[in-house]
């Protein structure tokens, strides 16, 4: 009888944590500069190039398993899906071969690309404040 009782303690805090990262998910993200890991040519010319790319670039996550991107003149859109802590997200017009990987840092107000590579450059999104509505 007293197992009983502890599965209607613990089912409600398991929801929590899941609705707790939704939460913090949802809204606008805005795409900060890459830094260089590396010192070669390559290096920095993939990372110009990601900057570029990034400049002004912004995902907005809705509550839906969907999201929308805003690169200046070039708007996209796509999915996400959480495995465990780590989000992936699709990107339907972007043409990508794999979805990109990203978990929560800095208390659930940044979120990190996760590369194959430590020397690859890092995607990292900073969750802009909601303005108020009125």
């Amino acid at each position: 009888m007293r197992l009983h009782w502890i599965a209607y303690i613990l089912a409600p805090l398991a929801l929590w944590g899941c609705q707790s990262r939704e939460a913090m998910l949802q809204g606008t993200w805005k795409v900060e500069p890459v830094a260089a890991k590396g010192s070669g040519v390559t290096d920095a010319l993939r990372v110009g190039f990601m900057n570029l790319l990034a400049e002004n670039t912004t995902f907005e996550f809705n509550d839906k398993g969907s999201f929308k991107v805003s690169a200046g003149l070039v708007d996209g859109q796509g999915t996400y899906k959480w495995d465990g802590d780590t989000l992936n997200v699709d990107m339907k017009s972007a043409g990508l071969r794999h979805p990109l990987k990203f978990k929560f840092t800095d208390g659930g107000h940044e979120l990190v690309q996760q590369t194959e590579f430590a020397s690859d450059p890092q995607l990292r999104l900073r969750k802009q404040q909601d303005k108020p509505q009125g």
